[in-house]
């Protein structure tokens, strides 16, 4: 049915794969604050979420790779039933295993998803983030930060000395410098 259904309307599979992507990125944005101890759900609103998958390509890639390899893996199960291969692993080509496996593709992707953002979170606290400068409209200014997030009203900087996130409204911003990594091979 669902096969069928797709066919007939092939534009539902490319609306699903969106709403599915949104919702990974919302995911992963909300795993990658969370470490920072930010509540991004406070913080964003309906357009942050809908475009919260274009942030960050591994979010794509992810659903990329994921949906292959479940397509892949349910068509093996169906091939491996028909066939009845081996007594020990009749389980892999029933309609029950195939039934599990779309809970199981998301845990193994929001697991995956959210190895991934701890991941770049310690690399931001080690001092390996988008390193900016920034000036408020107050004169203030941030030497040396790392850009954490944006959302449509708010800008999210870490400081790696002080270990602490800043969040500022777009309208105290002046402006952002982006600082050109040192080159390894810089003496």
């Amino acid at each position: 049915m669902p096969g069928r259904l797709v066919r007939e309307h092939p534009a539902l599979l490319v609306s699903a794969l969106y709403v599915f992507a949104t919702a990974i990125g919302m995911f992963f944005s909300w795993s990658f604050m969370r470490n920072f101890g930010v509540n991004i759900f406070v913080y964003a609103e309906i357009g942050d979420f809908l475009l919260a998958s274009f942030k960050d390509p591994i979010i794509w890639v992810a659903v990329i790779v994921l949906t292959i390899s479940w397509y892949w893996d349910i068509r093996m199960s169906k091939r491996w039933g028909a066939r009845n291969r081996m007594r020990g692993l009749r389980w892999y080509g029933s309609k029950a295993y195939r039934r599990l496996g779309y809970p199981g593709a998301l845990v193994a992707l929001t697991y995956i998803l959210h190895l991934a953002a701890s991941d770049a979170a310690a690399d931001v606290r080690a001092g390996y983030g988008d390193v900016v400068r920034v000036s408020l409209s107050d004169a203030e200014q941030y030497e040396s930060v790392a850009l954490l997030h944006t959302t449509a009203r708010f800008v999210f900087l870490f400081d790696t000395n002080t270990q602490m996130v800043h969040v500022h409204p777009h309208e105290s911003i002046a402006e952002i410098s982006f600082i050109a990594p040192e080159d390894a091979n810089t003496e």
